[in-house]
C-alpha cells in the first residue's frame, strides 16, 4: 500500500478550522490531557491525527498513516506540523512523542487496517 500524505501544514490548518467550527470531535488522549486524537479514513485508508492543545489552541499536529510492514514490523507514513506562531518551542517533538506514548491507538489502527473484511 502506498499512500501519499497531505502536506502536514495543510492538515494542521484544516484541523484547527474544523475543531473551531465544531465539525470534528477528536477524543482526549488517554495519557496526555493536552492531546486530542482523530481517527478517520479519507480515501478508505486509516489516518490518526494527534493535536497538541495549548491555551485552547491547536499548536501542533502529528499524523500517522499505516504503511506496508518491513520484515514484519509495523510501519507508518508520518508527518508533523507546528503553527507558524508557535515554532521553535519544541511542540513538533512534543506532539510526536506524546502520540507514541498513547496506548494502542497507532498499533490498533494499523491492525484494523490490515485485517478488514
Amino acid at each position: 500500500m502506498t499512500v501519499q500524505m497531505t502536506d502536514p501544514m495543510n492538515g494542521l490548518v484544516f484541523f484547527q478550522n474544523a475543531l473551531a467550527g465544531g465539525h470534528i470531535a477528536p477524543q482526549k488522549g488517554d495519557i496526555h490531557s493536552d492531546l486530542r486524537v482523530l481517527n478517520d479514513r479519507p480515501d478508505g485508508e486509516t489516518r490518526l491525527t494527534y493535536a497538541l492543545i495549548k491555551n485552547r489552541k491547536v499548536v501542533a499536529t502529528a499524523t500517522f498513516i499505516p504503511a506496508d510492514p518491513i520484515d514484519g514490523h509495523l510501519c507508518f507514513n508520518t508527518g508533523y506540523a507546528v503553527d507558524f506562531s508557535e515554532r521553535s518551542k519544541g511542540y513538533g517533538k512534543e506532539v510526536t512523542q506524546k502520540a507514541f506514548d498513547e496506548p494502542c491507538r497507532v498499533r490498533c489502527a494499523y491492525h484494523f487496517n490490515r485485517h478488514e473484511i
